[in-house]
């Protein structure tokens, strides 16, 4: 995902956002005493006898790390910045654990291996000042809306360095003394950022706070958080979380804590209490006492008692012991407990929050895209997203800053995604990174290493238990392989230096190990480069939207589906996800279903938001949350209604208004090959009501159209109607019989609406259509 814009590039940056804030004037609120009628003609003919297979992935799901959608929503942990690395990156205290560069060494990554820094000229640098590929822009702007009370500016913390000890990354620990003197002294590894927020506060007057990278926790844990009380006895130290705005206890609901500790220096303290509290601090919910603290690192974990566990969606988890001393802590991690007790081989909690999780198979997804967008390229390559650091026991993974502007564990690897696609049973769409990144790309002599990993993350998917990227897939419990069937090379790279030469290189080796594996680029190559799919992405407003309804139309029919329209969805006008922007993009997928011979795929952008006290980096989100409860805004019905109602087949539907411009749209879909059933589905985007005349056509000798059928409708009295959090169905579909069908019949259209009338045809299993291009028929 990148900022909003088509294939032929939108509008600048500050107009989007202008149309955002000013919203979409054309679209004004109607009178409600009574409803518009419009008595222009219209007349939708269907014709049975000429329909063409629909793409079977047509409508899936696309998941992105953005706006929270994993870290502190998706993914089930709790607890924010659980091993204090995003504190550590924003004081410039430590660079992301996984190198600028890592594949830019000449060699070929082992499993395990941590690369090198490569020599400067192993990347050509796009420069910050580079509008094409936004950069700058985005990081202020996904940084601006983190200044919510909680995340807490921590000028205080302390910054403790050994030099040269801890694990080899490739670099030197530096010491840096404090966060008011970072830019000057010592210097630090790398810019901090210049408001660094955290999550964590200290609790105690005469508590202090420190992050050290001596004695680390291991490899994928460099630095640890020391607490300590000095100037006090029996005073309580600590310190608290309050998670990703809120850790959301339910009612007498379990949770498991786990943690890591040790004494620090010459302590006494051989006891730590963790509670959950509520986010005043004023009631404890919930108690455990850990013991035997000593000068080992050592794991500490247990299920709070959950008697006194009271709703609360505010909450905070404590970590604290009684002064004088000091403790180190690592790896904080708050889950409801049953996702602990259904964990894997390594100790991984079942990694997926319940509530979310049952919104997304509500899609009923036929694919999942991940894990992005963006996301995937990064700002700069040291902050892309890396698989075989997101794989093993997540106590191990280092994690890595996130581009929309937050540190991600890296909790979702490439596994939970493949468990993902198979918890909501749609086929996986894996992005790779080929090497370039919103201001860098790799020249291809320097590419191999990066080619290697992306061959390799195939093997760990796809292949057997005894191969060398499969055992490790073996090892973390998932013996029989994942079927893959596609790849997605890059994300809105085109046009980027060496995107078509990596994109080039990366296609004829994955060719050539994986033949069955179909690979995507990231625009119509045309003849300069073979491709099996190639991506789509469109953002725009209502007008523009309901426009595109015919975008395909006349793409050529010479080959199979190759159009993936990863990413779509109204972003000016569409308020924060309103009927209005809505039903355009209802009517646009009339044209994705109707063009299903050469459109594959298609989805939503982006997917979640976490929107506790607004922190949001994108206007329209489908899946709107917070830290207990969600709902899908007017377009999640959308999509949904288009899932359940895909069928198998498109039939042939034309369309004839009589309105000087129209604004309905239309498409005809079978549930099966003999279309014993069929879905009609309307649009009208106009703020009054239409009369369509309806017939269905080419039916087999002696089959007939049922006189009754059912209606679902989604409309609403405003076009800028929401849903939220206050009344989740605000604008939602409703269902109801109709009779008087046949195969002639009135359909009355409501202002701003999305009718699919499911009709039934008797008569017809032993027929057999013509099936020829609809595009073709008069």
């Amino acid at each position: 995902m990148d900022f909003p814009h088509s294939n032929q590039r939108g509008p600048a940056l500050c107009a989007l956002f202008a149309l955002i804030i000013c919203g979409y004037a054309a679209f004004t609120k109607p009178a409600t005493h009574h409803r518009r009628v419009d008595r222009h003609e219209a007349h939708l003919h269907v014709d049975l006898a000429h329909s063409h297979p629909v793409s079977p992935h047509l409508f899936g799901a696309f998941f992105e790390e953005i706006n929270h959608a994993g870290e502190g929503g998706l993914y089930a942990e709790m607890v924010a910045d659980r091993s204090f690395d995003g504190l550590a990156h924003g004081a410039g205290f430590m660079p992301t654990p996984t190198p600028p560069s890592p594949a830019i060494q000449g060699g070929v990554e082992a499993p395990g291996q941590q690369s090198e820094r490569a020599e400067d000229d192993a990347i050509f640098q796009a420069g910050n000042g580079n509008r094409r590929y936004w950069g700058g822009q985005r990081m202020a702007y996904g940084q601006q809306d983190m200044t919510d009370e909680a995340w807490h500016v921590v000028p205080d913390v302390a910054l403790e360095g050994a030099e040269a000890e801890g694990p080899d990354w490739g670099f030197r620990s530096r010491r840096v003394r404090n966060m008011s003197g970072l830019l000057g002294g010592e210097r630090p590894l790398h810019k901090p950022l210049s408001k660094p927020k955290s999550p964590w506060q200290k609790v105690g007057a005469k508590t202090t706070l420190a992050l050290t990278d001596s004695a680390p926790l291991g490899k994928g844990n460099p630095v640890a958080l020391v607490i300590t009380s000095k100037a006090c006895r029996d005073c309580t130290a600590g310190v608290v979380n309050g998670g990703y705005w809120g850790l959301g206890l339910a009612e007498k609901g379990a949770y498991y804590v786990s943690l890591y500790l040790r004494s620090h220096g010459n302590t006494s303290v051989t006891e730590v209490s963790v509670s959950l509290q509520s986010g005043d601090g004023d009631h404890t919910y919930a108690r455990l006492m850990f013991d035997s603290v000593t000068s080992n690192w050592t794991k500490f974990e247990g299920e709070f008692p959950k008697e006194y566990i009271r709703g609360d969606p505010g909450a905070r988890v404590a970590v604290l012991f009684t002064g004088p001393g000091a403790i180190a802590v690592d790896i904080i991690s708050v889950m409801p407990a049953a996702n602990v007790a259904r964990g894997g081989l390594l100790g991984n909690p079942w990694p997926f929050r319940y509530d979310l999780l049952q919104m997304l198979k509500g899609l009923r997804p036929r694919f999942l895209r991940f894990p992005g967008g963006c996301y995937v390229e990064g700002d700069v390559l040291k902050d892309a997203f890396r698989w075989k650091d997101s794989i093993g026991p997540t106590a191990e993974r280092p994690g890595h800053w996130n581009l929309w502007g937050y540190w991600s564990t890296d909790g979702l690897g490439l596994f939970e995604y493949m468990q993902l696609a198979e918890e909501v049973g749609a086929v996986p769409v894996w992005v790779i990174n080929n090497g370039v990144s919103h201001q860098e790309s790799v020249k291809p002599k320097h590419l191999r290493p990066w080619l290697q990993d992306a061959l390799d993350s195939v093997e760990f998917v796809t292949g057997a238990p005894d191969t060398t990227w499969g055992a490790v897939r073996a090892k973390m419990g998932r013996t029989q392989p994942w079927d893959l069937p596609y790849l997605a090379i890059g994300n809105e790279d085109c046009g980027k230096p060496q995107y078509l030469r990596n994109y080039r290189t990366f296609y004829h080796a994955l060719r050539r190990r994986y033949p069955d594996l179909r690979l995507i680029s990231n625009c119509d190559l045309g003849p300069q480069a073979p491709q099996d799919l190639y991506d789509w992405h469109m953002y725009s407003d209502p007008t523009r939207m309901f426009d595109m309804r015919t975008a395909f139309d006349t793409s050529p029919r010479h080959q199979a589906p190759n159009i993936f329209v990863s990413e779509f969805a109204v972003t000016s006008g569409g308020g924060r996800g309103n009927l209005v922007g809505a039903i355009a993009e209802a009517a646009f997928m009339t044209g994705l279903e109707r063009n299903s011979d050469v459109v594959a795929m298609a989805a939503y952008a982006p997917l979640f938001v976490n929107d506790q006290r607004g922190f949001r980096v994108w206007p329209t989100n489908l899946i709107v949350f917070d830290s207990t409860r969600v709902f899908g805004i007017v377009s999640y019905h959308v999509q949904r209604l288009f899932s359940e109602h895909q069928g198998a087949m498109v039939a042939a539907a034309k369309l004839r208004d009589d309105a000087p411009a129209s604004q309905l749209a239309a498409s005809a879909t079978c549930s099966s090959a003999d279309c014993t059933s069929v879905t009609l589905k309307v649009v009208n985007m106009a703020q009054a009501q239409r009369t369509v005349n309806v017939t269905v056509g080419g039916l087999p000798p002696g089959a007939e159209v049922l006189d009754a059928g059912t209606a679902i409708v989604l409309t609403g009295d405003d076009p800028l109607d929401e849903n939220s959090f206050a009344d989740p169905l605000h604008v939602a579909p409703v269902t109801s019989s109709m009779d008087g069908l046949g195969s002639s019949f009135q359909l009355q259209a409501p202002p701003l609406s999305l009718t699919v009338l499911t009709l039934t045809v008797q008569g017809s299993a032993s027929r057999s259509y013509v099936r020829q291009s609809l595009h073709n028929i008069e």
